[in-house]
Parts: C-alpha cells; structure tokens; sequence
C-alpha cells in the first residue's frame, strides 16, 4: 500500500488538498501549550505544514518515502518545527513525554477492526490528561458502503477487504465516540462530506465523522 501511495504523492500534487480540516482549525486552540503534536499518516503535510507555521512542534509520521520526502523538503525550506518518521503507527515507540494531540485524519477507514484497536490503545499510551485527539473517518452512511457490504469479504465490524487487498471500515452511525470512552467530547459532527477528486479520479464524497476529543 505505502508503494500505491508513492506512486498518487509522485505523480499528484495536493493529493488530499492543501488546506487543513474544518476540526483542526476550530479546536487547534485547545492544545496544550507544551508537547509535540503527532500527525499519523501525515501524506503531503497539510496538517503538520499548517501547525507547525503557528509554532508548533509536530512528528509527522507516514509509511510513504514520498509523503515523507515532501513533508521534510517543505520544513526544511520555512525551517518549521517537524520531525518526520517513516513508520506506520504499529511500529512507532513510545514517546519520552505524552503527545500534546494526535491527528488521526483518514486513517481509520483503512484499517481492518485489530488495527484500530491497537491505534486506539497506542493513543491512550501516548496521551495523557489534557491532550487532544482529532479524528476524521468513514460512516456507514457513505455512499459506497452497500456495494462493499455486498462485494468485498467482511471482516467484521464493518470492515471489508477487497481483491487487491484494500481494507474499508465504516463506523456505525454515533459509534466514534466510543472508540474514546471517558474522554470529553469537543466536537462530534457526521454528515456528507464535500465533493472533492483526487488528482484525474472522478469526484467523490463520504459520509464521514469528525471528532475532537479531550483526555480527562
């Protein structure tokens, strides 16, 4: 997969656009003044590019040589405050101190259920009281949803995996936030999300989740 996506950051400039998420923006002032902010499956930056201008310090973290290539070319050219780790999340260590938030945007819908679990308990290793978690994914109210349901092999909690290997997970419909039990809710919006297309790719939308929760 990390091979696939060398190939759309290569040949696709802004593959997920260039402006950060509606959440992120809203809500970047609840961080913690202190720690470093995680942004896992960072892709092209527009995240950690967009935190680090206003001073914060960021670990972008992606599986794609290329993603981190760009994330580290655009840091060094502002002399912005990003480390850049090429890793899934499953192999990162443990962090000396607590993040001060995580940025978990469009990776969940990729995960099958084992996976998010281990994200989840690997969140709460990293967090502590205070820190903010941003979550953006897939519902079961996206417009593809019932094709898969019907064409690509379940593997549980709405979790499918395609021919070619592809894993798709969509939320049950109110379920995000119980991916964070005790946590405070900040924001919790589900709807249609925003045409957009990904480079030459017709034009899409999904039904999505946007969550913003704080560690009491």
């Amino acid at each position: 997969m990390a091979e696939l996506f060398d190939h759309w950051y290569d040949t696709t400039d802004a593959l997920f656009g260039r402006d950060p998420e509606r959440i992120v923006v809203e809500h970047v002032h609840r961080l913690p003044s202190s720690g470093d902010v995680l942004d896992l499956g960072c892709g092209q930056g527009r995240h950690a590019l967009w935190l680090a201008r206003r001073g914060l310090r960021v670990v972008a973290v992606d599986p794609s040589s290329v993603a981190i290539r760009t994330v580290d070319e655009a840091a060094a050219r502002e002399s912005l405050p990003i480390t850049t780790i090429r890793s899934g999340f499953a192999e990162l260590t443990d962090p000396a101190a607590p993040y001060a938030g995580v940025l978990v945007i469009g990776l969940v819908q990729m995960l099958p259920p084992h996976d998010i679990d281990r994200l989840v308990a690997a969140i709460d290793r990293w967090s502590t009281s205070g820190s903010v978690v941003f979550v953006m994914a897939w519902t079961q109210d996206d417009p593809r949803f019932r094709d898969i349901d019907a064409e690509w092999r379940p593997l549980g909690r709405g979790s499918y995996r395609a021919p070619d290997g592809r894993v798709r997970t969509f939320l049950p419909l109110g379920a995000a936030p119980s991916l964070f039990p005790g946590w405070e809710v900040l924001d919790h919006v589900e709807a249609l999300g925003p045409w957009h297309r990904h480079g030459d790719d017709p034009p899409e939308r999904h039904g999505r989740v946007e969550l913003v929760v704080r560690r009491t």
